[in-house]
């Protein structure tokens, strides 16, 4: 029996590190505001007022709130960046990748809504500069991202319990011993990576699957659900700009997106961990075929449990279920609440 270990950004954030998107925007927006001058870039206008203290903003919502009271006045340029913000105030947490592909829907209806050479290449030329403004944010990311990781080198012997092979974490004791330990880690932190040396042992190893913070280039930042109604009509337009930040052109680059296909197919049964990850539509193709490999044995979820007691379990396997083409299938294959566990959290 192997192991997969699915981790995402839940990890990051029971280590204390500050990785949600919606901390990243109010950095980002923080930072813009600093110099307390009006400023135009790809990203976002600012039209600064005279009494904003922006330091003293605790989110995205209370920033642009305040921001608006106060005489400043922050928006975007195009809607890419108008969707994020919309997004951040509505809900207080934005899935970039999401908005992205969104922004990317509404570019595809308005150039097939004309059957007009001269309107088709201005909507090209729309998503070309909303795939400037993703490489923009992708480099804010980054820069933020470093802080946050160079802030934190905390290993966890709760963790490190579930990531070592030689160690029974389940309550299942008929589950066999696991050979070896395959960590897909769709963080761009080295939080996994201090845990991997801390082990120290060739069973366990990592696949930084979305890139590292060392080498911007390696970054996967887009949208991958080629299972998405709406991806083969896209596909058919024979328009490559279209292309540009779909995920799985980017796993391209190196061999990690391969490791992780014969890591699942190589014959050997497999167990799958879920460890912080949202399991959500953006990283669709991936999820599908590992959740439809038929070498997987059971997926066994760690959820989250709040302070008020509340966990996100059912939840969990609401989005695990858009991953099963077998709803039967799925049914027997994941571990049972009683049988699984809450994740552990790391108090700063």
């Amino acid at each position: 029996m192997n192991r997969l270990i699915i981790v995402g950004n839940g990890f990051d954030l029971a280590h204390g590190l500050k990785t949600s998107y919606a901390d990243f925007l109010l950095w980002y927006l923080k930072k813009s505001m600093r110099n307390r001058e009006n400023l135009e870039s790809k990203l976002i206008t600012i039209e600064v007022g005279s009494s904003f203290v922006y330091h003293k903003c605790i989110d995205v919502s209370d920033l642009l709130s305040k921001s608006k009271v106060n005489g400043d006045t922050v928006r975007g340029i195009g809607r890419f960046i108008d969707s994020i913000l919309e997004e951040a105030l509505v809900r207080n947490w934005v899935d970039i990748e999401r908005a992205y592909y969104k922004v990317l829907l509404k570019v595809y209806e308005i150039y097939k809504a004309k059957n007009d050479d001269s309107f088709k290449l201005k909507a090209l030329e729309q998503l070309k500069n909303f795939n400037i403004q993703l490489e923009e944010l992708t480099e804010e990311l980054v820069l933020y991202l470093k802080e946050q990781d160079g802030a934190n080198s905390l290993i966890n012997d709760e963790f490190t319990k579930i990531l070592k092979v030689n160690t029974m974490v389940s309550r299942d004791k008929v589950w066999t011993d696991v050979e070896h330990c395959k960590i897909l880690n769709f963080n761009y932190t080295n939080t996994v990576s201090r845990y991997v040396n801390d082990i120290g042992s060739d069973k366990v190893s990592e696949l930084k699957i979305h890139g590292s913070l060392d080498k911007l280039s390696s970054i996967v930042f887009g949208f991958g659900d080629e299972m998405d109604e709406n991806y083969e009509a896209i596909e058919n337009l024979n328009e490559n700009v279209f292309f540009k930040h779909i995920k799985s052109f980017k796993y391209f680059q190196n061999s990690t997106y391969q490791n992780l296909i014969s890591f699942i197919n190589s014959g050997v049964e497999f167990e799958v961990f879920v460890l912080g990850h949202s399991l959500g539509l953006s990283d669709r193709t991936m999820l599908n075929e590992i959740f439809n490999s038929e070498y997987l044995k059971r997926v066994k979820i760690f959820y989250y449990v709040s302070d008020d007691g509340k966990d996100d379990y059912t939840e969990k396997t609401f989005e695990i279920s858009r991953h099963f083409k077998d709803n039967a299938n799925m049914r027997v294959k994941i571990v049972s609440k009683d049988l699984s566990e809450p994740m552990p959290k790391i108090i700063n």
